[in-house]
């Protein structure tokens, strides 16, 4: 057994047990292994060990490796997204993790229209409000929710977040609990057109505790990489 395929099997061993901890069904979460430290080959052997959900966080980057990568995966980006770089991403993401601005909207609704493709995406929360952080605030959710629910090729899917990186994970609890009751919150609104299937929190050093607080979809990256 490879390194990689015993750190994959370790991660999932602990999705397993976090998701028991919250009473909630392990198949029901998504891992999406963020690849932007590797190449080609390190993202075959991912698929060969049977992931199916690979992230990238730079467009360049993104479009490099999906040219290389002939086998049926699904592909996120979970980065920020540039307006101006948008079109790369037509046809070929499943979920962009990381609607942030009206503006942004609006340039996918352009490109969907023009080539009839529609982008589903996570709209990203700044829930920690760190300078540092994209996203919206909180309390601008439901007027954006609202905005892009009137566009035919933009699908929003869910909401994602990124707590700090704390010494503690437990630390981050607080950001992963906001985040849920505010999906919550929203879905008693039901918003028309609006899906808020995933919550996509929870990153190699946090993952556990994003989990016991709810998410669905964590992204992870060094951990089953690297080790660390």
């Amino acid at each position: 057994m490879s390194g990689l395929q015993e750190r994959l099997e370790e991660i999932w061993n602990k999705i397993i047990e976090s998701a028991a901890k919250s009473g909630n069904n392990p198949k029901d979460i998504t891992l999406v292994v963020v690849t932007k430290s590797v190449g080609v080959n390190t993202i075959k052997e991912l698929i060969d060990l049977g992931v199916k959900n690979i992230g990238e966080n730079r467009v360049q980057d993104f479009t490099k490796k999906y040219e290389g990568v002939s086998s049926n995966v699904a592909w996120h980006f979970i980065g920020h997204l540039q307006s101006n770089k948008a079109k790369y991403l037509t046809g070929k993401v499943q979920l962009i993790h990381s609607l942030d601005r009206i503006s942004l909207a609006l340039e996918l609704e352009r490109l969907g229209q023009m080539n009839n493709q529609a982008f589903n995406c996570l709209v990203q929360v700044n829930v920690s409000g760190e300078k540092s952080k994209h996203g919206l605030n909180p309390k601008e959710v439901e007027n954006f929710l609202v905005d892009v629910s009137k566009m035919n090729y933009v699908k929003v899917k869910g909401l994602m977040t990124m707590a700090p990186l704390e010494a503690l994970p437990e630390d981050t609890r607080h950001v992963f609990r906001s985040l849920r009751k505010l999906k919550n919150a929203l879905q008693k609104i039901d918003i028309p057109e609006v899906d808020l299937k995933y919550l996509s929190m929870g990153m190699s050093n946090d993952y556990h505790i994003a989990i016991e607080e709810g998410s669905n979809m964590v992204r992870i990256g060094s951990a089953i990489l690297h080790g660390k």
